[in-house]
């Protein structure tokens, strides 16, 4: 739809599917919130309403934008592996040799887009020069993933992933003593 006209009919089909499909809006690239089904004569507390309730529906279906996709998690691997900020020259790199990838630094260069947009990175520019600052670190994103994970597949029951983990290989005496340890530390 490269007309107004038919950005306007492509909105209203896509409103009309989602409305049709059960969903509870869209968003538009402005981004902003689009209502869906038939909002004619609410009240301004009324939309308010319909609004929270939406979002609290968004949040406990987990509908997270900021999740990764494989592509992406690569990409901030190379970005967290580095000790300096990185450019787009030297990330192609290490996703090349260090996950057998052959991404193109255009490829690459989506992917940072989509970083930035998710808000796990920002572009910075001196000059000529261009790269990219963490704003997600490894360890809080390795935190919420294992979070989400033992909350996901074990019903958030530590013992049942452990049990899980160790099921078809038993666990070594240094193994089990790590486990103590860490359970020492989290206790103090």
């Amino acid at each position: 739809p490269f007309t107004v006209q038919g950005q306007a009919t492509f909105m209203r089909n896509l409103i009309n599917a989602v409305n049709e499909a059960g969903g509870l809006g869209v968003y538009y690239w402005e981004p902003a919130w689009i209502t869906v089904g038939d909002t004619t004569g609410l009240s301004e507390e009324t939309a308010a309403a319909r609004y929270e309730a939406n979002k609290k529906i968004w949040e406990e279906k987990k509908m997270n934008a900021k999740q990764l996709t494989a592509a992406e998690t690569i990409v901030m691997k190379c970005i967290w592996d580095a000790d300096h900020e990185m450019s787009l020259a030297e990330i192609v790199k290490n996703a090349n040799e260090g996950y057998g990838k052959e991404w193109k630094p255009q490829t690459v260069s989506t992917y940072l887009a989509k970083l930035c947009l998710k808000n796990y990175i920002q572009m910075k520019r001196a000059g000529r020069t261009i790269t990219y600052e963490i704003l997600i670190t490894e360890e809080d994103y390795k935190s919420e993933q294992a979070r989400e994970f033992v909350a996901f597949w074990n019903n958030g029951s530590l013992k049942q992933f452990i049990t899980a983990f160790y099921k078809d290989e038993p666990a070594s005496k240094d193994e089990i003593e790590e486990l103590r340890n860490a359970i020492e530390e989290l206790e103090e």
